[in-house]
């Protein structure tokens, strides 16, 4: 009698617990992807979308604020990707608000940050036509910013060294060389010049 009662309350735990952990897991599976959150559309076509999938992050300084829902290549706009995200109705999505690519370098994973331009700007609320969501503008990517530079540091560098080079060509350094054996010949004449007139 003692053993079948024993064998009732850890049958009665041990489905307690397996109705708790479905509940727990439907819970964290629907955090962030509600009924109540909000979708939009991004269209990504300067950058690379390696390391995001399928709920990666959406961020808003800092703050997880959502996730990836689906992406695929675009075809309203050739060569971009249509990235949809979901994120909480608290999110302070606005007109100014534009989207970028941030990776991790160690893990490289990557998440979408989402950057406001500008405070005053309205919210971002009505699709245009032919969109099932809003759409968030692309933005640059500091990483993108930093290779612009680079890239307009080495055709700088480039253009200097034709300049040097044309300066320095056969032609120009015979010129140059002439135009020194002249002022030597100026220099040791000048002397002679003053003595006469001096005379």
């Amino acid at each position: 009698m003692e053993s079948e009662a024993k064998y009732t309350v850890v049958g009665t735990t041990a489905i307690i617990l397996i109705a708790l952990m479905a509940a727990a897991i439907v819970w964290l599976s629907a955090r962030g992807e509600g009924s109540d959150s909000r979708r939009y559309t991004i269209y990504f076509e300067h950058q690379s979308l390696d390391g995001v999938q399928i709920r990666s992050d959406v961020k808003m300084k800092g703050i997880r604020v959502g996730a990836v829902t689906d992406f695929k290549f675009s075809s309203r706009r050739p060569g971009a990707v249509e990235v949809v995200i979901s994120v909480a109705p608290t999110t302070p999505i606005c007109q100014s608000t534009r989207a970028v690519v941030d990776r991790n370098l160690v893990t490289g994973l990557a998440s979408i940050q989402l950057v406001d331009l500008s405070e005053d700007s309205p919210p971002l609320t009505k699709p245009p036509p032919g969109e099932p969501y809003p759409v968030i503008a692309e933005g640059e990517s500091e990483l993108q910013q930093f290779s612009e530079s680079l890239t307009q540091l080495a055709n700088r560098a480039k253009e200097t060294l034709q300049r040097i080079n044309t300066t320095l060509s056969d032609e120009n350094q015979a010129a140059l060389a002439e135009t020194l054996d002249n002022l030597r010949h100026l220099s040791r004449n000048a002397g002679r010049v003053l003595v006469r007139l001096d005379g």
